[in-house]
């Protein structure tokens, strides 16, 4: 059965019926971002399916004129659901938001295997062509609570020579789209209501005032938008940046997480030696996660 989950009642039964879930994380994070009102720019929309045994698929998405709709998809580990089934699921949901997949209304499709490759099966099926799925896929990391109490003991120092900066919204979020963007609208709105509303850190350079590095926190509370300049790297401001941060979102309650594009061998591979991560497997298979931008036929 597909439904709606809107009241607070029923958001606080989400809430909890995730919570303890790392690869639900971003539905659990999104859930509370609403009931807090934390990100006015967008409200949650947000839906269940559940089969008869029980076993559930979350999807939601925000709504919102200028951000990004993020549609996130996630189940428990060791789900398991047919292409019937789910393409039912993702054509009611079309039926009711006739944009909700449309690529040029700002969606982006968030979702681990195998259920991202079911919605892609379905995209198929609905356009009556194979696609080619612009995006990238991802390793998705977390901490667990004794990883979260490790790195709260950690007195972090800024390395030498920098400074947190004091933050101008509108030229800081025209800044940082520039580096990590093309521009889009959507990503400069976006920016602007992550600097506005959610936790982030700047940093620049002594004397100069050169902003070199920053890292942002999604609505869906994800790490994201980590940068350095590349005069900057290699002196360890990456690291501080990320824990800094982490830090902030244990405090706020919640749980650090992030993704990492599966191609870059170096951060995967130093994410896996770090003591305060750990990576998201079943039975040591390791979980993929997938970001679909857009898609467009296969030219032959």
């Amino acid at each position: 059965m597909l439904k709606i989950v809107e009241s607070k009642e029923d958001l606080l039964k989400a809430l909890d019926s995730t919570q303890a879930c790392p690869e639900l994380l971003f539905i659990h994070c999104s859930i509370e971002v609403q009931l807090k009102n934390s990100f006015p720019e967008a409200q949650l929309s947000l839906w269940l399916y559940e089969k008869d045994s029980g076993e559930q698929l979350w999807i939601s998405f925000r709504e919102s004129d200028t951000c990004h709709r993020y549609v996130c998809i996630g189940a428990k580990l060791g789900s398991n659901f047919e292409d019937s089934e789910l393409f039912q699921v993702f054509s009611r949901l079309e039926d009711k938001y006739p944009t909700l997949f449309v690529i040029g209304h700002g969606s982006v499709v968030f979702a681990a295997n195998p259920t991202l490759e079911i919605y892609k099966r379905w995209i198929n099926q609905k356009t009556g062509h194979e696609n080619e799925f612009i995006g990238v896929t991802q390793q998705y990391f977390y901490m667990t609570e004794e990883q979260k109490e490790s790195i709260l003991k950690l007195n972090l120092e800024l390395p030498d020579g920098y400074h947190f900066a004091n933050i101008d919204i509108e030229k800081d979020s025209e800044e940082i789209t520039s580096i990590t963007s093309l521009g889009n609208h959507r990503d400069l709105a976006q920016n602007r209501a992550m600097l506005e509303h959610m936790p982030y850190v700047m940093l620049r350079k002594n004397i100069s005032n050169e902003l070199v590095a920053f890292e942002l926190v999604d609505p869906i509370y994800i790490l994201r938008n980590q940068f350095t300049h590349e005069n900057h790297r290699g002196k360890g401001l990456g690291n501080f940046m990320e824990r800094f941060l982490a830090q902030k979102i244990i405090r706020d309650g919640k749980t650090p997480y992030k993704v990492v594009i599966a191609t870059n061998k170096p951060v995967i591979d130093a994410s896996q030696r770090s003591q305060y991560w750990t990576r998201l497997e079943n039975n040591e298979n390791i979980i993929e996660v997938g970001v679909v931008r857009s898609y467009k036929p296969l030219t032959c």
